[in-house]
């Protein structure tokens, strides 16, 4: 569950940021997913709202985050949007990862000049910009790699993201090669849905699940468009989600057809 639904209604926010010496802006910022609150936090308002069998699970959580390899410090974020910093903030702490793609390769898996050309094409990524988020977007690939207790990335892309040259051929080529290698990480699982099948609830777009394996907590889906990126924590709107990923797991290929379509398509280029 989330620290907003962690805190019982007979709590308000004054209450909760009494209880941290801190405003309730803050507050809001820790519930909302703005801001990452330290443990020492966490454990005060969990014993504030009763709930201490969950301070061990979200202490951790929080630790991790702020002890992951890239660093990702939410101080240093102010230049990215609000809903892909809310995203950025959760990242390092999810343990699977669940995408669907159309038109693109999932950005946690693009190479450098893959990436580039995406962001060079992004409306809402200034030019001067375009350097700096490839860079973020390479550092955050660290976590696919990370030596304790990496995260279940599970990739669902269409066909059309394998064959269509951003940033032309050799680009294209180089990428696909990229996702040969990275399918065969244990922790990384790749499902292509050919042309020839359709899924009709997975016509709507792209998106992104975030699970954290705790209790009772379905994560969050994560939507990005034309102005930027929003997070969406409703779960009745996650399980809609969820069912579009079961209907895509039963349509798309399975990952050693997945690998060799992917192969196939990079030595025909």
């Amino acid at each position: 569950m989330t620290l907003r639904q962690l805190r019982p209604e007979k709590i308000t926010l004054q209450q909760a940021a009494e209880e941290l010496g801190c405003s309730e802006g803050k507050i809001r910022h820790f519930e909302s997913g703005r801001n990452l609150p330290m443990p020492d936090d966490i454990a005060k308002l969990m014993a504030l709202y009763g709930t201490t069998e969950q301070t061990n699970e979200l202490v951790s959580l929080a630790t991790q985050i702020r002890e992951a390899p890239s660093g990702q410090d939410l101080t240093r974020l102010a230049a990215t949007p609000d809903g892909f910093r809310t995203y950025l903030g959760l990242e390092q702490g999810a343990r699977e990862f669940t995408e669907w793609s159309v038109l693109t390769v999932p950005g946690l898996l693009q190479t450098r000049d893959y990436a580039t050309a995406v962001m060079s094409g992004a409306r809402h990524v200034r030019e001067s910009e375009v350097a700096r988020r490839v860079e973020q977007r390479m550092r955050r690939q660290g976590l696919l790699q990370r030596s304790d207790d990496p995260p279940l990335v599970t990739a669902l892309f269409d066909e059309g993201a394998l064959r269509r040259e951003v940033g032309g051929v050799s680009t294209l080529r180089e990428q696909l090669r990229h996702l040969v290698q990275v399918s065969e990480r244990p922790n990384v699982s790749l499902r292509v849905l050919p042309f020839s099948v359709v899924v009709q609830s997975a016509l709507y777009g792209p998106f992104i699940h975030m699970g954290f394996g705790l209790p009772n907590h379905p994560g969050y889906i994560y939507l990005e468009d034309l102005t930027g990126g929003r997070m969406i924590e409703d779960a009745d709107v996650i399980d809609d989600y969820l069912a579009v990923v079961d209907e895509l797991s039963a349509a798309a290929l399975d990952e050693e057809s997945s690998r060799t379509m992917i192969s196939e398509i990079g030595e025909a280029l």
